[in-house]
């Protein structure tokens, strides 16, 4: 659907500067560094990610607590 990972609300909590859903390729390319070259192979099913980075100054409990509730 259009916003799964919830990006938008995200993204309106005062503190956080940028969401991003984090790139299947890219999720597999970082598991690969623990399960190796061959971890596609396994089956796995592979979560969502989404990274948050946190403006510059934010207070980072209030947006923790934020991405808590």
């Amino acid at each position: 659907g259009g916003d799964p990972a919830g990006l938008g609300a995200l993204r309106r909590i005062p503190g956080v500067a940028e969401a991003r859903v984090v790139p299947e390729a890219e999720v597999r390319s970082t598991l690969e560094r623990w399960l190796g070259p061959d971890s596609e192979g396994l089956g796995l099913p592979l979560p969502v990610l989404v990274e948050v980075k946190v403006a510059p100054g934010a207070d980072t409990e209030r947006v923790a607590e934020a991405l808590r509730s």
